[in-house]
């Protein structure tokens, strides 16, 4: 975990602070040493794919995305009282199958059923 998290903590440093190459060539060669710790045969470890591109998205996109997604205040907005509330319960009546045991094992076993969390 410490040589995971000294790769969180280098890609921390190159989202937040102003991009300089010499954090690019850090992560790199941490990843490197990374492997070379922990080889796939020895134990399992975590995936990491490093890239350098610049972003696709815009920060007007992703303002937008977050006006849509993310309340400022407590309770329900109109748009999760449509999607979240009247439709995903109208959709699961649709989609329902009629024989209970068509349903996998697990969804029907669950302490709190499939359609307790859509009514």
């Amino acid at each position: 975990m410490r040589d995971f998290f000294r790769l969180v903590l280098l890609a921390r440093r190159y989202y937040f602070l102003s991009f300089e190459e010499s954090v690019a060539a850090q992560i790199r060669s941490e990843k490197t040493a990374y492997k070379l710790r922990w080889p796939k045969e020895k134990r399992q470890r975590y995936r990491i794919k490093v890239s350098f591109e610049p972003f696709p998205m815009t920060r007007r996109t992703l303002a937008m995305a977050a006006t849509l997604l993310l309340r400022r205040k407590r309770g329900y907005r109109w748009v999760d009282r449509i999607f979240i509330l009247y439709l995903s319960g109208t959709v699961f009546r649709a989609l329902r199958p009629r024989d209970p045991a068509a349903m996998p094992k697990f969804l029907r076993k669950s302490a709190m059923g499939v359609d307790t969390l859509f009514k």
